[in-house]
């Protein structure tokens, strides 16, 4: 992560009761980072939650055969 200068990044304390994707997620919004890399962070989850979203639908269609 280039764009994230490690200084703001490494020094954020996130405590429970978060999740731990809540808590990565608010270690990237303590850092300022360009617009495009915000779109593209977008792209990367949606992908991300696509898939999932796939994989579960093709086991659960195979299960239903």
């Amino acid at each position: 992560m280039l764009f994230l200068e490690k200084s703001n990044f490494m020094n954020v304390n996130v405590n429970p009761p978060l999740t731990n994707l809540q808590s990565e997620l608010l270690k990237l919004f303590a850092a300022q980072i360009p617009e495009e890399h915000l779109k593209e962070l977008k792209n990367v989850i949606a992908r991300f939650l696509l898939e999932k979203a796939r994989d579960k639908a093709d086991t659960i269609w195979d299960e239903k055969d």
